[in-house]
C-alpha cells in the first residue's frame, strides 16, 4: 500500500510547489538563468533520490540504457518551460489582463 501512496503524494506535492513557484518568478529575472537554477536543484534532488532507488542497477548501466531518451526528455522539458516562461516574463500581468478582458467580452 505504501508503494502506491508515496509516489502519489510526492507527485501532488511537487505539482503544488511547481505551480506556485512558477507563478512567483519575478518578471525581471532572466528565464534561462531561472530554469538553469531550477534544474540544478532538481538534479541535486534526483542524485539524492538515486541513492534511495530500490533497483539493483549500477549507475553506469542506468546511464547507458537511458542516455538518448534522457537527452530527448531534457530538450522537450526545457523547450516547454522556456516557451512558458519567456512570454510570461516579457508580458507579465498585462497579458493575463488582456486575456481576461477578451474572455469576459466573449462570454457576455
Amino acid at each position: 500500500m505504501r508503494s502506491f501512496y508515496v509516489p502519489l503524494l510526492l507527485t501532488v506535492a511537487g505539482n503544488i510547489v511547481y505551480h506556485i513557484s512558477q507563478k512567483s518568478v519575478p518578471r525581471t529575472a532572466s528565464p534561462p538563468i531561472t530554469m538553469m537554477l531550477a534544474y540544478l536543484v532538481g538534479a541535486v534532488l534526483c542524485g539524492i533520490l538515486a541513492l534511495l532507488d530500490p533497483t539493483e542497477r549500477s549507475l553506469a548501466a542506468s546511464v547507458k540504457e537511458s542516455a538518448r531518451a534522457s537527452i530527448a526528455i531534457g530538450i522537450g522539458v526545457a523547450s516547454v518551460e522556456m516557451g512558458y516562461l519567456w512570454p510570461t516574463a516579457s508580458a507579465g500581468r498585462s497579458a493575463s489582463r488582456r486575456f481576461s478582458r477578451a474572455w469576459r467580452s466573449r462570454c457576455s
